[in-house]
């Protein structure tokens, strides 16, 4: 999950993405399977504090789902789910 989150492509991926769209993800993380889906844009949830009046409040949710094979011959495998939040202008 650390290498799909720090991939410099990902902002402008999920930027981009039309409600209900997913991607493999793949395009980031070379030999993972699994998908981004946008699930829906809203109200940020995180808490923020703003002494002006341009605050970012609209934000674009994306779950991630991935697995990815380990060990002799891929026979092992582990999956991990996260939710991300980005920001958007």
């Amino acid at each position: 999950m650390s290498e799909l989150v720090i991939d410099p492509d990902l902002q402008g991926a999920i930027g981009s993405m039309v409600p209900a769209a997913s991607m493999p993800v793949s395009d980031f993380v070379a030999g993972a399977d699994g998908t981004l889906r946008h699930t829906v844009d809203g109200v940020c949830s995180r808490s923020f504090n703003a002494s002006s009046n341009n605050a970012i409040t609209q934000c674009r949710y994306v779950r991630a789902d991935a697995n990815k094979n380990y060990g002799k011959a891929n026979r092992a495998s582990t999956s991990i789910a996260a939710g991300i939040e980005q920001p958007m202008l």
